[in-house]
């Protein structure tokens, strides 16, 4: 890899390809399973993530060099708002450490006033001189949090880096 980094992006290049095919085969074939044995051919092949697999996204950002403070007081919420908090919570720990330089991050997920808040602060760059410029990661966990009827908003974090804000109505999310 040292002497040819050229030649060692495309062999790993190859090998995601590789195994995405592969991955698709064994989730076609799973498919023709399920519908041979009756089952819904359409039904996810994995379990979609929930608010208990959050501890094992905390350690594995953990691992790879930023520090995760997790604190989550919700004990139970609809499967939609599960699966959305764990996306918001994914991506912004992903923008974390691919952007901000941070070496600690803060999440938390609580109910307060009528509302499930998740706010995930770090201690990195922040968004900088572009706080305009937020990418298709911001996006994507804005259109998350508004398909529920919340909102996700950024700001400066207390530990000095970027703080991402979603707020999910609790009837909402119900509905």
């Amino acid at each position: 890899m040292d002497k040819q980094p050229e030649k060692a992006s495309e062999a790993l290049a190859s090998i995601k390809e590789t195994s995405k095919t592969a991955l698709d085969e064994v989730r076609s074939v799973l498919g023709v399973l399920r519908s041979e044995q009756g089952q819904d051919p359409s039904a996810p092949l994995v379990p979609e993530p929930d608010l208990s697999r959050l501890v094992g996204l905390a350690a594995s950002v953990t691992s790879q060099g930023v520090d995760v403070t997790l604190s989550n007081d919700v004990t139970s919420a609809p499967k939609a708002v599960q699966l959305a908090v764990y996306r918001i919570v994914q991506e912004s720990l992903t923008n974390v450490v691919r952007h901000s330089g941070a070496s600690h991050a803060h999440v938390r997920i609580a109910e307060s006033n009528g509302e499930y808040v998740v706010t995930v602060g770090d201690d990195g760059r922040g968004l900088g001189d572009k706080p305009g410029d937020e990418g298709r990661g911001m996006l994507g966990m804005r259109e998350r949090a508004e398909l529920l009827g919340g909102t996700l908003e950024t700001g400066t974090s207390p530990l000095g880096g970027l703080l991402v804000t979603a707020r999910i109505p609790l009837h909402d999310a119900l509905e």
